[in-house]
């Protein structure tokens, strides 16, 4: 009996504290109020106690309780009965779960105070102090009682004030009617929490308010089913432009790319943009999506009514044609990354995780979640991952895992077989009856996948020439006196218009027919005679602009910056390039070098012999320990002066996804540069440290034995060095270029280190360039960290070694001599600089140009 109500209560108290939580974190209570929920169902363990000593002092006594199995059920059956009315009586139907869930927990604690009662003072002593128990067990669960009622009812009329709240606000989003943008629904507090307070709370209110409570769930839920089944719902959109326009200006006058286009895209429709090479697709498309930088633009484009400001980022999608994914991530991985990036800040956990199984599922990867997306690396290595299909298709999730009303893809079939692209197809339909408006460029389509759009848009040499349901086609080209039913028979609708409006080459009438466009002009005419016969067309209303929700609250700086330091550091540790070829490189640099320098001489005079032995100690033959010791140092700072060039590749390949996230507004240039700082300096440090620990340790290094001081020094140097590799990556159009950066500069700092020529002698129309190089400086620390302080027979020769590499500020007796610290000091601003022009060469620098 025991071992079962042992059991018993183990397994309730278990569940007890799983329903606890939940119900602490649904309630959303604060730290104060959490405690007095706890501390509350703690105390209503007093109550089966009170009821079960209470019967016991009415019947046989406790001694006959204990002795007599057969008491337990009754007392049970009296336990679950009185806490029925203790739940009933406070009108709370949720009390009793709880209640109900200490009750065998209570029944063993009772049972084990009895049973220890009997055995220590009997059961006549036992009765005074049980006596006592009920008056502690009834002040307990009076105070208990009421502390619980009060939280719970404070914590009803929040839920109720938020279900109300969100009741009103989608159905305001589905009515559109909403007052302003500021009051429309919280995307990130949407799900089943809604649904989960507006329902559970109509069982922990009172009775009076459980009807309300129970119509504010169903409203609530009712608006999240209308034609939004996803985690985050997309908010109403229609987008239009006005008279858009794009030109250049060149030698030869002013050319226009994109002549003047009207049209528009609703939520829930696809538009496609279709033509020939060179006819302004992606003109257009980059045009409305705001990333057009070069060229004059003119016109207007509206969201909503609203004209388009920067707002326009945080409510739309950009899906390029060449992919930016990381190989190294995995799929789940992937779409993680641009959810914590793209979601509004205060977006629950639960929610984005939901958000993105949602957008997998939609686009059919949901089983290659633990899938290497894959790819080529730099420096040559690659990984096996996705299809070209899979890889389209996990762009577009990744780009609309935020659930942006407006989404534009840029020939998302481009380079796909026929399959392939119908199932990417599929995917970007899925997102219409999601409720986005999608708006992609598309090249060659088929004519299965020309039917899944609402609106087809045909561009010719810039001009607009038809804009309107796919079904409409042979009607327009029958107007415009360009259908053919022999061709009709053996091509395609949607071929036959694309032959049609191509020009600049001569057709062949035996293959395209006679009826075709021959030249610009004929084209021309045709968009002319097209905007004539759609003038007076009814233009279709934009949403109302209150009814739109703006999703600008984005994650933070620091938020960005916690992502992009976890993507960083994930993709270091996965890179080839990182761990074996870097990592590796040092190790063997600092192996070598400490094979070569095994055990240095440690001694500024050679032993002496013959007559040497009666010279005087300054007057002895003096070892060449000196110079070899600043050799093996010189050799070593080189080396990791030289070495982080390794990493050029994976600089100039990052700086490509900045480009296009940094487009896209996906995070701002000061996070992100902070995140490959600290990543790159990790890197950096573990590698100094290999090299330069194995090398020092192999050598004897130093002399004087301030090993810190100079590990120190050369993992600094390293770091420096490696932040002016970035530098050259950023301010270099190319990799080449950047090399020859990096390497103009690292031949001056060899020159100007003081080591192979010293400085005194260099004229001074070039002396000055020494106090440009960071190796200067350092070489000066590491050989005052080397010898400062050694002594040959009580002879400073150590400090005489010093003297010949300080650096001196000024001239004559007024030199500022720079002491080992100072060197450190001026070591870091030079990687500070260095670190900075990188952060302005990449925030200036690395834009798109489109």
């Amino acid at each position: 009996m025991g071992l079962l109500c042992a059991l018993g209560s183990s397994l309730a108290q278990t569940l007890l504290n799983i329903t606890s939580k939940e119900r602490i974190e649904s309630l959303k209570l604060s730290g104060m109020e959490a405690f007095t929920v706890m501390a509350t169902i703690c105390a209503g363990l007093s109550v089966p106690l009170l009821w079960l000593s209470y019967s016991q002092d009415t019947g046989n006594g406790i001694l006959s309780a204990v002795l007599s199995p057969t008491d337990g059920m009754p007392l049970l059956a009296l336990q679950i009965v009185s806490m029925a009315a203790f739940a009933y009586h406070v009108e709370y139907t949720l009390n009793f779960l709880f209640v109900a869930l200490c009750t065998p927990l209570a029944f063993s604690v009772t049972d084990i105070v009895r049973r220890l009662g009997t055995i220590c003072c009997g059961a006549i002593l036992f009765s005074k102090p049980m006596t006592m128990l009920n008056v502690l067990g009834v002040v307990v669960s009076l105070t208990g009682v009421a502390a619980y009622t009060t939280v719970s009812k404070r914590a009803a009329a929040r839920a109720r004030g938020e279900s109300k709240e969100w009741a009103a606000q989608y159905s305001a989003l589905r009515d559109g009617s909403s007052e302003d943008r500021e009051k429309q629904p919280d995307l990130n507090r949407m799900g089943d929490s809604s649904i989960s307070l507006g329902f559970s709370f109509s069982s922990l209110s009172t009775p009076k308010s459980s009807t309300d409570n129970l119509q504010i769930g169903k409203n609530v839920l009712q608006a999240m089913q209308l034609r939004r089944q996803l985690s985050v719902p997309v908010p109403t959109c229609t987008l239009r432009w006005q008279d858009l326009e794009v030109a250049y200006r060149t030698a030869h006058g002013r050319r226009i790319t994109l002549h003047k286009q009207s049209g528009s895209v609703q939520g829930g429709n696809m538009l496609a943009i279709m033509g020939a090479s060179g006819a302004g697709k992606s003109t257009l498309l980059d045009t409305l999506t705001m990333r057009k930088t070069l060229g004059d633009v003119s016109g207007r484009v509206f969201m909503n009514g609203r004209e388009q400001d920067e707002g326009f980022f945080f409510a739309s999608a950009y899906v390029a044609q060449e992919d930016n994914l990381i190989p190294t991530n995995t799929v789940r991985e992937t779409v993680e990354f641009y959810a914590e990036l793209t979601m509004p800040r205060y977006t629950p956990p639960v929610m984005r995780k939901r958000a993105i199984s949602e957008r997998l599922q939609a686009v059919g990867l949901a089983d290659k979640e633990a899938k290497f997306v894959g790819g080529k690396l730099p420096g040559g290595f690659s990984i096996r991952g996705l299809s070209g299909g899979e890889r389209r298709r996990l762009n577009i999730a990744a780009g609309v895992v935020h659930s942006p009303p407006l989404v534009f893809l840029d020939e998302p079939t481009s380079g796909l077989d026929a399959f392939s692209a119908l199932c990417v197809m599929e995917s970007i339909r899925a997102l219409t009856r999601a409720g986005h408006a999608v708006a992609c460029t598309i090249h060659q389509p088929r004519q299965a996948i020309v039917d899944m759009f609402d609106k087809v848009l045909f561009l010719a040499c810039g001009h607009l020439v038809y804009n309107g349901p796919p079904s409409g086609l042979k009607k327009w080209l029958t107007e415009s006196n360009l259908w053919d039913p022999e061709r009709a028979m053996t091509t395609s609708i949607t071929d036959m218009v694309l032959d049609c409006i191509t020009v600049g080459f001569e057709k062949s009438e035996s293959i395209y027919g006679s009826r075709t466009l021959r030249d610009q002009e004929d084209v021309e005419r045709l968009a002319e005679a097209y905007l004539n016969s759609i003038s007076g067309r009814a233009i279709t209303p934009d949403a109302t602009p209150k009814s739109f929700v703006v999703l600008n609250s984005r994650p933070g700086v620091l938020h960005q910056y916690w992502t992009l330091q976890r993507q960083q550091l994930r993709s270091s540790l996965r890179s080839p390039g990182t761990l074996a070829a870097r990592i590796g490189l040092h190790f063997l640099i600092g192996l070598l070098m400490g094979s070569v320098y095994f055990q240095m001489n440690r001694s500024y005079i050679q032993p002496p012999d013959g007559i040497w032995l009666l010279l005087p100690l300054p007057l002895q033959r003096h070892s060449s320990m000196p110079e070899d010791r600043v050799g093996v140092l010189f050799l070593l700072a080189l080396a990791q002066t030289v070495t982080p060039n390794c990493a050029m590749p994976f600089f100039i390949d990052d700086r490509q996804y900045y480009t296009k996230e940094a487009a896209a507004r996906l995070y701002g240039a000061l996070p992100y540069h902070l995140a490959n700082v600290v990543s790159e300096a990790v890197v950096c440090a573990v590698n100094g440290v290999l090299a330069s620990g194995i090398a020092t340790l192999m050598a004897g290094l130093p002399l004087s034995g301030n090993w810190y001081s100079t590990m120190s020094f050369l993992v600094s140097h390293h770091m420096c060095a490696s932040a002016l590799v970035q530098m050259c990556a950023r301010l270099a159009p190319n990799q080449d270029v950047a090399f020859v950066l990096s390497a103009g500069y690292i031949i001056v700092c060899m020159l100007f280190a003081n080591v192979v020529v010293k400085v005194a002698t260099v004229t001074p129309l070039l002396a000055w360039m020494r106090w440009c190089t960071f190796l200067y400086f350092s070489m000066a620390g590491l050989i005052e960290a080397e010898f400062a302080g050694t002594k040959e027979q009580d002879f400073p020769a150590g400090d005489r070694v010093v003297d010949t590499f300080r650096i001196r500020w000024g001239d004559g007796e007024d030199a500022h001599i720079l002491s080992e610290g100072d060197c450190f000091k001026c070591l870091w601003c030079f990687y500070l600089f260095f670190s900075m022009v990188g952060f302005f060469a990449l925030k200036f620098g690395s834009k798109s140009q489109i």
